[in-house]
């Protein structure tokens, strides 16, 4: 599930989405095992974001379990049961601050960085592997949790 997680966050950089997240909840209790926490500048880039997130999964054969927020672009949640994305504006962001909520979840920061440091290794593996980690780029990248506890659409 980690990888489906940090999948999701790429999905959102996708899109310009900032200060992406990846929280690991397994060892807290948590509800869900994996938090995706991003922001979009202003509603449309809000909309934007979790469009592209839902309809590159939907292309995949994985489909949401929930959503919120969707109306007012606030603050969206996606629930993907195992994973939960969650996309704010900048404020509202700023007021939950999931990550002083969930202060001992281990922390993945998603950035430019993180995507030229996986470039890199991608470039580096042999071509069996690279084969590999070209048929899990982009939207097929999710297709690995399709059997997983009966997601697929």
């Amino acid at each position: 599930m980690e990888r489906f997680a940090i999948a999701l966050g790429e999905l959102a950089l996708e899109k310009k989405a900032e200060n992406v997240i990846v929280m690991d909840l397994r060892k807290l209790g948590a509800i869900t095992d994996f938090f995706v926490v991003c922001n979009g500048g202003v509603a449309q880039h809000v909309k934007a974001i979790t469009n592209h997130i839902t309809e590159t999964t939907a292309q995949q054969g994985v489909r949401v379990f929930h959503q919120e927020g969707y109306g007012n672009l606030r603050w969206v949640l996606l629930d993907f049961l195992d994973v939960v994305v969650h996309i704010f504006q900048p404020a509202w962001r700023n007021y939950y601050h999931l990550e002083d909520l969930w202060g001992d979840a281990r922390i993945r920061v998603l950035d430019e960085a993180y995507l030229k440091r996986k470039s890199q290794r991608e470039k580096r593996e042999p071509a069996s592997k690279s084969k590999t980690a070209r048929a899990t780029s982009k939207g097929s990248r999710v297709s690995e949790v399709k059997g997983k506890r009966g997601r697929k659409s």
